[in-house]
């Protein structure tokens, strides 16, 4: 190690004091995330559990540390979770392998992330349950000349007296900012129809989102919109689904245009051996031409999925007719474009025909056509064997 550059040793012996405080705390096997989670993990009121892989992971998508807090009172009024994970990056991944790259090659020493919940039970009655929960995951990317940190906080309230259930979300905005169209708030109604009204169970959603678009290469920096919609949702397991959505900028400008509508309908079936499910929609949103006026833009969009298995073979099929993400904003908007792509995964078959080898193998076709004569179409066929 002494032959890295300074800024590498200061790195490396911060990252070394870690995993010694760790081992000498008694780091043991910890369960997973997913057990963490469970219901009977809730039950106690203190809860710390901690993981390090020593000597260091050969792969940066393993977790080199993993770290646990959770505390809550005893009739489940309150609870706090704590989950502090370090996965190491290609940098650290190098370093431990022998006949790997030239770690020169590479700035990305690891990742850091810390997540923090905290759930609140508002409500004694047990037929309108009340609940209130935040957030926070805060993820640091260390490189050698910086850091790179990204923020999501969250907050929520439910409500839930049989048989209305309401949804309430919360982002802050200026997390958003990355996204061409982030909403802050978001609430959800859902109340179900009686089956005598329709012959069959169904639920009706109502939602209401405020966001905020941001498109600096349309000249636009930032737009206030709200969008509203109501679904119907009916059939086992509503598997079928008809939605009405509007959206609606809010500055004067835009706002002359009027509202834009999107009418789309979806559907999923299972089969024996087949899975399908399709989603279609119409829309009619403001366009803005080259002299200023205002003009109606209809258009359709639709997904169709199919996957399948047949026998040792996973197979899996996609259309899409897709459309502009802003296809609502009264400006002139790229061209739709088409979309189909094929996936053969051959993972079973290995796995038959070679059952001590771990291994993965698929191919796959994806062609795109746009409107505006731009087309490409790609084949990959992707191999993986670890013994």
């Amino acid at each position: 190690m002494s032959s890295l550059p300074k800024s590498r040793r200061s790195y490396a012996h911060t990252f070394s004091a870690g995993l010694l405080v760790c081992m000498l705390a008694g780091c043991a096997g910890m369960p997973s995330d997913r057990d963490a989670t469970s219901a009977a993990a809730y039950e106690q009121p203190l809860k710390i559990e901690t993981r390090a892989a020593v000597p260091l992971l050969s792969s940066e998508r393993d977790e080199l540390i993993e770290g646990l807090v959770q505390a809550g009172v005893g009739d489940s009024r309150l609870t706090y979770r704590a989950r502090y994970v370090f996965a190491p990056g290609k940098l650290l991944a190098t370093l431990v392998n022998e006949g790997a790259s030239d770690p020169s090659l590479t700035t990305d020493i690891g990742q850091q992330t810390v997540h923090q919940t905290v759930q609140m039970n508002l409500s004694d009655d047990a037929r309108a349950p009340l609940q209130l929960g935040l957030e926070n995951r805060r993820d640091t990317r260390f490189l050698l000349d910086g850091e790179q940190v990204s923020q999501t906080t969250r907050a929520h309230l439910d409500f839930k007296p049989r048989p209305v259930s309401v949804r309430l979300d919360w982002r802050l905005p200026d997390e958003l900012a990355a996204v061409p169209m982030g909403c802050h708030f978001n609430g959800n109604l859902s109340m179900p129809l009686a089956s005598e009204m329709v012959g069959m169970n169904s639920v009706l959603d109502f939602s209401h989102s405020e966001c905020y678009v941001r498109a600096v290469d349309r000249g636009l920096d930032e737009l206030a919109v709200q969008s509203r919609a109501v679904a119907w949702r009916w059939g086992g397991d509503f598997k079928t689904t008809l939605r009405y959505r509007q959206v609606l900028p809010q500055a004067q400008f835009y706002y002359s245009a009027g509202p834009a509508h999107e009418v789309g309908l979806s559907h999923r079936e299972e089969f024996r051996l087949f899975g399908v499910q399709l989603e279609i929609a119409r829309r009619e949103g403001g366009r803005q031409d080259s002299s200023s006026s205002h003009q109606r833009a209809d258009h359709w969009v639709a997904d169709l999925l199919v996957n399948g298995n047949l026998g040792l073979l996973d197979v899996t099929a996609r259309f899409m007719r897709a459309g502009d993400p802003l296809w609502f904003m009264p400006v002139s908007t790229p061209a739709d474009s088409r979309r189909f792509s094929l996936l053969l995964d051959f993972g079973a078959w290995l796995k038959e025909e070679f059952p001590g080898l771990e291994a993965d193998m698929s191919a796959s076709f994806d062609r795109t056509e746009q409107s505006n004569g731009v087309d490409d179409s790609q084949v990959n066929w992707n191999v993986s064997l670890t013994w």
